[in-house]
């Protein structure tokens, strides 16, 4: 919507400079246009694919977070000690609501980031005890292993939220996108109408692809965000699991 309404005043704009180019200089514009074009629209293509592939990197490393903590309880399950059994199982179904509920600003936030730590950390002590337990130390030692992964995965997943596209670069896609649009208002149209439906046209395309690369550099809070179904449903699943372990 913001495209289309900035693309509108590109029409007024064009009449308004009543630009008449002849001769040469109309060559040369045409001319511009069209070997300008290719270089720029290869810099906007390496900036989507940029964008686009850290937006789903940081989407990926939700879904693979969530999974391990779900690895974590189902193995956490297996242990014959009911005490720490219950306190991992609360921890984790604690850890997962905090991730749901602060996700948007955890990873520039340090109290919350460092709540966040606190619980895994209490959670690997709580599950080196069973190291101690003949029973339970092998299983200790694979509950610590996923606990260990778990935490790498935060990491990953904090430096994904915050990774953001290099600002020069964006400005550069910016300039360039000015540059390449600025010779098409120099175009004489005979038919008013075509001339309309061409700078609206084109202007709203250069908007909307800056518009885009935007939105998927905030995976957060974008318009194109990243999607914690998977947490959600792990939550569910992890309390009416705990509710079966308590009983």
């Amino acid at each position: 919507m913001r495209g289309f309404s900035f693309a509108l005043w590109a029409v007024p704009i064009y009449f308004l400079l009543d630009i008449t180019v002849v001769g040469k200089d109309y060559d040369i514009i045409q001319g511009f246009i069209e070997w300008f074009g290719v270089p720029y629209g290869l810099l906007l293509a390496l900036v989507l694919v940029n964008v686009w592939t850290q937006f789903e990197a940081t989407n990926r490393s939700f879904d693979e977070e969530a999974d391990a903590i779900l690895m974590v309880y189902d193995t956490t399950l297996l242990v014959l000690d009911s005490s720490i059994k219950a306190k991992v199982c609360c921890l984790l179904l604690l850890y997962a609501k905090h991730v749901y509920k602060h996700y948007d600003d955890e990873f520039e936030n340090k109290t919350k980031k460092s709540i966040g730590d606190i619980i895994l950390n209490k959670i690997r002590t709580s599950v080196g005890i069973l190291l101690w337990d003949k029973n339970d130390k092998e299983l200790g030692l694979e509950i610590i292993r996923e606990v260990n992964k778990l935490i790498d995965l935060r990491g990953d997943r904090l430096a994904h939220s915050k990774q953001r596209i290099l600002p020069p670069v964006f400005w550069l896609s910016f300039i360039a996108s000015i540059i390449w649009l600025l010779p098409f208002f120099a175009l004489n149209f005979i038919d008013p109408k075509l001339g309309i439906v061409f700078i609206t046209g084109v202007t709203l395309i250069v908007v909307a692809i800056l518009l885009v690369i935007l939105d998927l550099d905030d995976p957060i809070t974008g318009t194109w965000k990243v999607k914690l179904d998977s947490w959600k449903d792990l939550i569910e699943t992890i309390e009416k699991l705990n509710r079966k372990v308590s009983s």
